[in-house]
């Protein structure tokens, strides 16, 4: 049980590291402006609104990258519970973003696709780790 607790924490740490990482680069590579405060709602939507979409395919390849790759690291450190701890890293990861999604408004294409993206990437993890040995 010791393990599966670590894996958790271990492949959480991964995938958040994973995404903000995903979202720098993504940042440095489609510069987007400052953002106004969390705040204000109306002005937030206007902003994301006028985003490029390769600023949001960034977001997406990060939580999919991050959800598999903290997925991944809890598979690998896990042991015998190896899928459980899988898939409650991506768990934990998609109630974050939802989280994130109801804080910042965001297009209605992107909440459906960031859920999916997370879904899929922590699918993939299950599907890799799963064939360890």
């Amino acid at each position: 049980m010791g393990r599966a607790i670590v894996a958790v924490v271990a492949g959480v740490v991964a995938a958040f590291c994973s995404i903000l990482l995903g979202e720098v680069i993504g940042h440095i590579i489609v510069p987007v402006g400052r953002a106004p405060p969390v705040g204000d709602p109306e002005r937030m939507r206007e902003f994301m609104s006028t985003l490029p979409i390769s600023a949001y395919a960034f977001v997406l390849a990060a939580y999919l990258a991050g959800s598999y790759i903290g997925g991944f690291v809890a598979g690998f450190v896990a042991g015998s519970f190896r899928l459980r701890c899988v898939w409650i890293v991506g768990a934990l990861v998609l109630a974050s973003a939802i989280a994130n999604l109801f804080l910042i408004p965001h297009p209605l294409w992107l909440s459906t696709a960031t859920v999916a993206s997370i879904v899929l990437g922590t699918w993939l993890a299950s599907a890799t780790t799963s064939r360890r040995v």
